[in-house]
């Protein structure tokens, strides 16, 4: 998206492509549509933990796909602080991963009263799996997206789920 263009700006790469929509079906459709000339072959830098649904999506669009692990998620032992908060109690709890979900909920840490706010659709049926409730996903999935989400949701009566 936008924030890995301007990233990768930084250090002097043009991003040839940024899809209008975060989305693993709609990254495919553009990416083979730019160039139906010739067969693309595609370097994907990923995670240990990352879905296959991007290289799914770009295969079934004709693309060839080259998957390299590039790191690894460690499982991290949540401060004092963090554990005591949290049994204080929280307004908000976000989510950026399923990973991140996952791993909160092995920890079975308290979710109280908290709303949880989601990056985009993944994430928010992570949270499902782990049998708790997504109150605001974000229609943008980016910090940005998921900060408006969260201003539209305050702005607003209670709905369920805010987009």
């Amino acid at each position: 998206g936008a924030a890995t263009a301007a990233r990768l700006a930084r250090y002097g790469i043009h991003a040839d492509l940024v899809p209008a929509c975060h989305a693993s079906d709609t990254l495919a459709q553009e990416l083979s549509a730019r160039d139906a000339r010739r067969p693309l072959r595609v370097l994907f830098p990923r995670g240990d933990h990352a879905l296959p649904t991007i290289p799914r999506s770009l295969r079934a669009a004709g693309i060839t796909v080259e998957e390299v692990q590039t790191y690894s998620t460690v499982d991290a032992t949540p401060s004092a602080a963090a554990v005591s908060l949290l049994r204080e109690g929280v307004d908000v709890i976000l989510f950026f991963s399923p990973t991140a979900v996952r791993r909160f909920a092995a920890l079975t840490l308290p979710v109280g009263d908290a709303l949880i706010g989601c990056v985009g659709p993944t994430t928010a049926q992570a949270v499902k799996d782990v049998g708790l409730h997504p109150d605001v996903i974000a229609d943008v999935h980016t910090a940005d997206g998921l900060v408006a989400a969260l201003q539209r949701h305050f702005q607003t009566p209670a709905t369920s789920p805010t987009t």
